[in-house]
């Protein structure tokens, strides 16, 4: 009977799904919002984690346990990674710094400040030349050199950075841009070829090669058909791996400038980072729902689905040593996931002996309700940290009838608990970047927060409800994020700002006609205390 048992295991396990046999190894929670980025470091024996909150926390992957929680930075960071001896940390950030910290003792070791693009940006108001000044550094990526000694960082500047890190100072070694004074577009990833020869980085249509010992650009690709968001290097030698905005991770050989393979992993306008099982024979991909996929690297087919999360996973990686698997979503959790031994599965379904007692299985509803309660605290408790739930705005009392010398904005009452739209405020179709005519009613934001030292607000960002709404609701983060470093920007602390993003989660008008849809592409702002 248990041959033919394990026969038709046998027969059943070449159909079955590869990655159905991972499990839940570790759930880990300790981020007070949205998990942004992960990475293993090189022996496998730490995880780091960072996300919205600002925070950097250490997992021993075994255990589960935080091995250390760093408040790094005041705004989300956007990538972590170890350094090839496990020493160090680096974290990079929107708020514009590349920090590196000690792994043992958590201490910072170094931190250093992006070079700002500046734009200029004139305009004529009332028969008087009003200028503009913008500032770009947010930080994309953060990597270190072979012998340990540096790190390379670049972001919203276009430039490309080396930080020391014994001396604690940061340089700009090269440039993306058009110009010095002509910005091209954002640096959205980097890595370090396998030879050691070359920062390759991702930038607008752009794979940039930078040569480390000229430090100087030497080469690249061009690749037409989408902007690029991330590279990492590929199981083929000479190769990279780069993920491009319609959806796809493409395999580019690095001396000829030929594309090997391409995997479409995602629906067009998702961003992620793609990680390579340590045998290269599978790919993991993320940004396609609450859900990471696993891929054949031969036949290009999807053969797994991890799912589990409740939220979006925005980035997965798999462990450079063992059969593990890390997710990170926007429900604030990470999981770590183990390959179960196929013995396992034969075990599960051997007839065994009934037990001699029954034991005692708490209901999943339970546990779904405990789980749902823990995270709710910690949502709550956490008042400085952009939250992106799909729920809609707390609808408040109504106020009574204000004064006629009551303070205003746009010719709004203010008052505690009220959300005036700020209609100026509009973006680049399917983008971040705010319109032109934006900076004026943020100056005039800027002004009366300056004028009103107490107030503190509420950012609320919204979409309309076309295309796919995880993609919304990170579009939507990101647009009011923006809105709130601008204020930063201009000298208003960021302990008065909190952000909300809905995606299209809350209109206001009809989304079947455009100037409805238009309408609900907008920003908010709530007062919370005066």
């Amino acid at each position: 009977m248990f041959r033919i048992l394990l026969s038709f295991l046998l027969f059943c396990s070449s159909f079955l799904i590869f990655g159905q046999n991972y499990k839940t190894l570790h759930t880990l929670q300790g981020h007070f919002g949205a998990v942004q980025n992960l990475r293993f470091s090189a022996d496998g024996q730490w995880l780091a984690s960072a996300g919205f909150d600002g925070y950097v926390i250490l997992w021993d992957v075994k255990s589960g346990k935080v091995v250390k929680s760093i408040k790094a930075h005041r705004a989300t960071v956007t990538e972590v990674t170890f350094s090839r001896d496990g020493k160090y940390v680096a974290s990079c950030s929107q708020d514009g710094m590349a920090m590196v910290w000690d792994t043992k003792t958590g201490n910072n070791v170094a931190t250093f400040l992006n070079r700002p693009f500046i734009i200029l940006d004139s305009k004529t108001k009332n028969g008087v030349v009003v200028t503009d000044t913008i500032f770009q550094n947010g930080v994309s990526f953060v990597t270190f050199s072979p012998d340990n000694k540096y790190v390379y960082f670049s972001g919203d500047n276009g430039y490309i950075m080396k930080g020391d890190i014994g001396k604690g100072r940061a340089e700009s070694i090269a440039s993306t841009n058009i110009s010095d004074k002509q910005w091209y577009s954002n640096v959205t990833g980097g890595t370090i070829t396998a030879d050691n020869k070359y920062l390759v980085v991702t930038v607008g249509h752009h794979i940039k090669y930078l040569d480390l010992k000229k430090e100087k650009i030497t080469q690249e690709i061009f690749y037409a058909d989408a902007d690029l968001n991330d590279v990492i290097n590929a199981p083929q030698p000479n190769a990279v791996a780069v993920w491009s905005f319609e959806g796809k991770v493409t395999i580019w050989d690095n001396a000829t400038k030929m594309p090997i393979k391409s995997y479409l992993v995602s629906e067009p306008e998702n961003y992620s980072a793609a990680s390579f099982s340590k045998d290269g024979s599978k790919l993991l991909t993320s940004a396609a729902g609450n859900d990471a996929k696993i891929w054949d690297t031969q036949t290009g087919q999807a053969v797994s689905t991890l799912g589990g999360h409740s939220r979006i996973v925005r980035l997965s990686r798999y462990s450079p040593v063992d059969d593990l698997i890390a997710t990170g979503s926007y429900d604030g959790t990470v999981r770590i996931w183990k390959k179960e031994d196929p013995e396992s599965l034969i075990a599960a379904v051997t007839p065994k002996d009934p037990p001699t007692t029954e034991p005692k299985i708490e209901p999943k509803e339970t546990l779904l309700a405990t789980n749902t309660k823990k995270e709710d605290n910690k949502t709550k408790n956490n008042t400085n940290t952009t939250n992106t739930t799909n729920n809609p705005p707390v609808v408040t009392k109504p106020v009574e009838k204000p004064k006629e010398n009551a303070l205003k904005f746009n010719e709004e009452v203010v008052e505690v608990g009220k959300t005036v739209p700020l209609k100026a405020i509009e973006f680049q179709q399917s983008s971040y970047v705010m319109v032109k005519e934006a900076y004026v009613e943020l100056d005039k934001l800027v002004k009366f927060l300056q004028d009103n030292p107490k107030i503190e607000i509420e950012l609320n960002g919204h979409t309309d409800n076309v295309g796919d709404a995880n993609k919304n609701l990170t579009l939507s983060e990101r647009r009011v994020s923006s809105v709130k470093f601008y204020l930063i920007g201009k000298g208003i602390s960021e302990a008065r700002i909190q952000t909300q993003a809905f995606g299209g989660a809350v209109p206001i008008a009809d989304n079947s006609t455009e100037s409805g849809r238009r309408l609900n592409r907008r920003v908010e702002m709530k007062f919370l205390k005066m």
